[in-house]
């Protein structure tokens, strides 16, 4: 595949990137296949209108966001759009890794952007991980088993860092030590 990479004045990393998209599509077209990219695990606040065209809401969330990483907001629930789209803000002592945690949704794109402290989230497929407890529509979650730490994937979450997670995505945040104290803005995005 020929790719040519054209700077429509956002810059050469913009550029490269529309190219490699269409790359992809052009790979996968006809085919039953996808492309996933993800992001690295030291995305900063910065790079989410990057992702912009991942999810809905993204000018409501990118300017919350922001306003978030510049001044901490209340500890609670802030609606951005009803039940379509929300943030909470939450306040916690990290704990230690527990297995039987690894969560996932299916109806809401989760991103957490870290605003103090530190803490480690565990990222991990489902397939092949035992169920803890059954989905609950009600409360949009669920529970899978991640064996081991080294099962997973170790995202080291900082102040300005951020990890989306889409539906079906296992993940295990809030892991470090007890002792400290982190708020972390979590947004819910409605994917139905």
């Amino acid at each position: 595949i020929d790719l040519e990479v054209k700077d429509a004045g956002d810059g050469v990393e913009a550029a490269a990137r529309t190219a490699r998209l269409a790359a992809w599509k052009k790979l996968c077209a006809g085919k039953n296949a996808a492309a996933v990219l993800g992001h690295h695990a030291d995305d900063k606040i910065e790079n989410l209108p990057l992702y912009a065209k991942s999810f809905p809401g993204a000018d409501k969330v990118i300017a919350f966001l922001k306003e978030c990483a510049a001044k901490t907001p209340a500890v609670g629930k802030h609606e951005l759009d009803g039940k379509k789209l929300f943030v909470n803000v939450q306040e916690y002592a990290p704990k230690v890794f527990n297995p039987e945690k690894l969560e996932y949704h299916l109806d809401y794109i989760d991103i957490q952007l870290l605003l103090s402290g530190a803490e480690k989230l565990y990222y991990a497929p489902l397939d092949g991980l035992d169920t803890v407890m059954p989905y609950n529509p009600e409360k949009d979650c669920g529970f899978a088993r991640l064996p081991a730490p080294e099962a997973g994937t170790a995202i080291p979450l900082v102040p300005g860092n951020f990890v989306l997670l889409f539906p079906e995505e296992g993940h295990l945040p809030g892991v470090g030590d007890p002792a400290a104290k982190v708020v972390k803005a979590v947004v819910k995005i409605a994917v139905k």
